[in-house]
């Protein structure tokens, strides 16, 4: 025994030492320490692992191999762990590798070098997952905190850096309005953004998002506005955000009767939202200074709004948006009409090929497909249009990234991308 204590001892000064003045830990040397722990009896290797394992908590994780390959280290005191996120479609499963009985996990994946990934952990199949607790990089959503995974070569906007930890940002300081039943027959939240230090005969457009708390909170939009109105990206601009009936909560109506084709909605945003807004602040006027956008559904609503009413709405973006719903209702609709005086922006994340975890049919769950199919028809009838893929998932972090990206397209000097694929 006190041999076996002593051969224990002198790995965990090994080990000590070699993060300590050599190289400092990375995923290779992780990956080599892990495969000299292997060749122990369990008793010293679990030792050894517990040492190493607390070396991975003083500069947390993903550990990185190289530019294609990252290893998720998880302190764990159970025999399985599962994985759930955007690198394995959301699907959990047991892909973590537990050290010489240890409380050691790590699972190591390949990805593209640009990815941005975002998952949760589960300890058992019907336990509600959680984040991973040795990375310190989150992104909020209407289900709580996820982990996220930004591979090395993922260009990381500086807007967002103060929101790595997670945390969303508030509505507070927002113009708040709520619209009575007219058109729809029940009330609606609105929340306006201006920008600071700017004359109000200097804002010359405006921005309605739809699901527009979300953008508020998990999207940080007051924030990136300010910032790119600051460095001259994009000319002074006022943000309209409308959110739905039950956000984030059951029961009906809701997002998805608003943004599922819905006529009735449509009429709303143009006939008495849009006049409700610009007959209280003095903003510039025409179809061609407004951006209608949304996620998801308000993808779909987006570009569904533009079609009916681009006399209102000259400008529309889609972000991950739900371009199969209804067997290519909307896609068949640009298709089978003349081309409208509209510019057209629409992305989608290349992991966005299962989405709706059982609340979609199943035939209309790949998204990536669906934007694949909207972007082809669009270039085919002769719109302007901005297509983009992405090596991330359907995320609210993969949303905010990409409009920051995309808004000077609109409203600034960027250049249209037609069919590019950022992978």
């Amino acid at each position: 025994m006190a041999y076996r204590n002593l051969i224990a001892l002198l790995v965990i000064i090994l080990l000590s030492a070699c993060f300590e003045e050599s190289d400092p830990l990375n995923g290779t040397i992780f990956l080599e320490t892990v495969a000299s722990i292997e060749k122990m009896e369990v008793e010293q290797g679990s030792i050894a692992a517990e040492q190493l394992l607390k070396a991975v908590e003083e500069i947390g994780t993903p550990l990185f191999v190289d530019d294609t390959t990252a290893i998720i280290v998880v302190r764990h005191a159970g025999d399985s762990l599962l994985l759930m996120g955007d690198m394995n479609l959301w699907k959990a499963e047991p892909v973590f590798t537990r050290l010489a009985e240890s409380e050691l996990h790590y699972y190591s994946l390949t990805s593209e070098t640009n990815a941005r990934l975002q998952y949760w952990l589960q300890s058992e199949p019907d336990v509600w997952p959680s984040i991973d607790t040795l990375n310190p990089y989150r992104v909020s959503n209407g289900f709580g905190l996820m982990s996220e995974l930004a591979m090395p070569g993922y260009k990381y906007s500086s807007i967002f850096a103060p929101f790595r930890d997670g945390h969303k940002s508030s509505s507070d300081g927002l113009d708040e309005h709520i619209l009575p039943a007219g058109i729809l027959p029940y009330e609606h939240l609105i929340h306006v953004w201006k920008p600071s230090g700017v004359e109000a005969s200097e804002i010359t457009g405006s921005i309605y998002f739809l699901d527009g708390l979300g953008y508020v909170a998990y999207a940080h939009m007051p924030t990136a506005l300010a910032s790119l109105i600051n460095s001259d990206e994009i000319p002074p601009l006022m943000a309209v955000f409308v959110t739905p009936p039950n956000w984030e909560k059951s029961g009906t109506p809701n997002r998805e009767t608003e943004y599922g084709i819905s006529p009735e909605f449509v009429s709303f945003l143009a006939e008495e939202l849009v006049p409700y807004i610009e007959s209280r602040y003095p903003i510039g006027k025409g179809p061609e200074t407004r951006l209608i956008t949304g996620d998801s559904y308000g993808g779909l609503g987006a570009h569904y709004i533009g079609f009916n009413r681009p006399d209102v709405f000259g400008l529309a973006y889609s972000q991950s948006g739900y371009m199969s719903f209804k067997n290519d209702s909307l896609i068949g609709l640009y298709r089978e009409s003349e081309k409208l005086e509209l510019k057209l922006a629409l992305d989608c994340g290349t992991y966005e090929t299962q989405v709706g975890g059982g609340m979609l049919p199943t035939a209309e769950n790949d998204f990536l497909a669906a934007n694949r199919r909207m972007a082809a028809t669009l270039v085919e009838k002769g719109y302007e249009i901005n297509y983009r893929e992405y090596p991330e998932g359907h995320t609210w972090g993969n949303w905010r990234q990409h409009l920051v990206d995309v808004l000077p397209w609109f409203f600034g000097t960027g250049k249209p991308v037609t069919l590019a694929n950022e992978k």
